[in-house]
């Protein structure tokens, strides 16, 4: 009689739908780069040809980073190298915490980015309250 011999367990992955992956193709390398240095959890709201990275715990406490093609910048650091006034980031955190506490959970999709799960999500409201704002900060 042969034996049964269990298998070891897998670890769950995450997978994005199609239409999730493809907005955030236009900044997937900078997205991995940011995966592979940034600990900790985080969530992706796509923006067109950019991205914003919340990291940590919205809407508690959490860090933003604007991704592009060309690379990402952490805001609050920004802020302490004197690059962008500090006040005007914290009005933008607050923008955008108003904005996330408003957004449904049905807009936020699992994926799995280089091996790390990530949300993404897709809520306009949210995507355009980003835009502005960061568009804004970095202007």
């Amino acid at each position: 009689m042969a034996q049964f011999k269990p298998r070891p367990a897998r670890k769950a992955r995450f997978k994005a739908s199609m239409p999730v992956l493809r907005r955030i193709r236009a900044v997937h390398d900078t997205l991995v780069e940011l995966v592979r240095e940034v600990p900790g959890a985080l969530e992706v709201v796509p923006c067109g040809d950019g991205a914003l990275v919340l990291v940590g715990t919205p809407p508690g406490e959490f860090q933003m980073i604007w991704v592009t093609r060309d690379g990402f910048t952490r805001l609050e650091e920004a802020a302490e190298a004197g690059h962008i006034p500090s006040d005007r980031v914290a009005a933008v955190r607050e923008h955008l915490r108003s904005a996330y506490q408003g957004t449904s959970w049905d807009v936020r999709h699992m994926a799995e980015l280089d091996h790390r799960p990530i949300l993404v999500t897709e809520s306009d409201a949210l995507r355009r309250a980003a835009r502005e704002a960061v568009g804004q900060l970095l202007a």
